[in-house]
């Protein structure tokens, strides 16, 4: 494919073309913004001058509420963010499908000027706020929109208060990463608009911090140079994945014991075929060929960093059905941690004398799940 690159001015006519057709291609993500609120998308296709994306909101806020104000799309390009002025023209709601009609953008181009890389793919990351001059003193929560070497840029949770963070003003911050990192440090608040807050690190970063901050940005650089190298196998994948799926049955469990395959079976009493492949990509994405009813995730021995990457495998390749997830160590929460945070898991604390209640379990879910609509 002809690789587009940055053009002083922006892109328009078919280069700008040429980036929506590949963007729609392989449904990548992006990001719907107005000054004060932002939901995350994908492009799906291109009609004319009208750009059909996933909607992630309801009807009355995408049309009463977005449609009046200013809106933009904003999505990685070359591991910069690009963006375009659009207006919202429909609203189609379809059995599984929500859709937002908008504007082909008459021009996109880069947002912004970084002095250093900013990683704006932060996962689960969040962190406080704490006020620092006279009275008593605020703490406020914030998950954290994007980070860099040189500040961050943070989302206040909740609307209340927002007049006690303005520009200019010094806060204590204190950081957690997704991943385990923790930082707290002194910053500036060099812009404001709503509960976004712009956070200029005063006085600049210093090790250790310094090397903490650069690690964790620098992975998130390197995968999104990974993404963006291997765009053209991620189209492939995308449309592997628009092709019509097999009917899904039995049951997948995902484990490197082979003794636990064998109990799992013997306490279902054979209720659906099971296949059990390790927690990886690619044996996944195999077994993923023909959807399971339910997917089942082993926990055994896992810490935090095995946790974020099992977070990460089930996010990568969704299952659409339901996850239960196992654990085998009473005393380790990590299992429980993981199902708190996947979407439609289910938690047991597995041991072989739990047959019936797993069996029970597993029939409930897929039974809730599947149910004829």
């Amino acid at each position: 494919m002809n690789d587009i690159t940055k053009r002083k001015g922006g892109l328009t006519g078919p280069p700008k073309d040429e980036v929506l057709r590949e963007l729609c291609e392989r449904k990548a993500t992006l990001l719907l913004a107005t000054p004060h609120l932002s939901f995350e998308s994908r492009f799906l296709e291109r009609d004319g001058e009208r750009l059909r994306v996933r909607a992630s909101m309801g009807r009355e806020l995408a049309m009463n509420t977005l449609s009046r104000q200013p809106l933009r799309i904003r999505f990685p390009w070359d591991l910069s963010m690009y963006c375009g002025s659009v207006r919202i023209l429909d609203y189609e709601q379809e059995e599984h499908r929500r859709t937002l009609v908008i504007s082909v953008p008459e021009s996109l181009g880069e947002d912004e000027q970084r002095s250093a890389y900013r990683a704006d793919r932060v996962g689960r990351s969040r962190g406080s706020l704490g006020s620092t001059g006279k009275g008593d003193p605020i703490i406020q929560p914030f998950n954290l929109e994007n980070l860099s070497t040189l500040g961050a840029g943070v989302f206040l949770n909740g609307y209340r208060g927002l007049e006690t963070w303005q520009p200019g003003m010094t806060v204590q911050a204190s950081f957690e990463l997704e991943g385990g990192t923790r930082f707290d440090r002194a910053a500036r608040i060099c812009h404001s608009s709503g509960p976004y807050l712009g956070l200029e690190f005063r006085p600049p970063l210093k090790e250790p911090d310094l090397g903490l901050v650069h690690r964790w940005v620098t992975a998130r650089r390197n995968e999104a140079q990974r993404m963006w190298d291997n765009r053209d196998e991620l189209r492939a994948q995308a449309a592997e994945a628009a092709k019509p799926k097999a009917a899904p049955s039995g049951m997948l469990l995902l484990s490197s014991d082979a003794s636990l395959g064998a109990q799992i079976e013997h306490a279902l009493e054979s209720m659906h075929e099971l296949r059990v492949v390790p927690a990886v990509m690619a044996p996944l994405r195999a077994a993923m060929a023909q959807p399971p009813l339910i997917v089942l995730l082993d926990t055994a021995g896992m810490g935090s960093e095995e946790r974020r990457r099992a977070r990460a495998l089930l996010e990568a390749q969704p299952p659409g059905c339901p996850v239960l997830v196992l654990g085998r160590d009473p005393e380790n929460d990590q299992g429980r941690l993981l199902a708190t945070e996947l979407r439609q898991a289910s938690y047991l604390e597995w041991a072989p004398g739990k047959g019936t209640t797993l069996k029970i379990l597993v029939q409930g879910l897929i039974r809730r799940h599947w149910k004829p609509e």
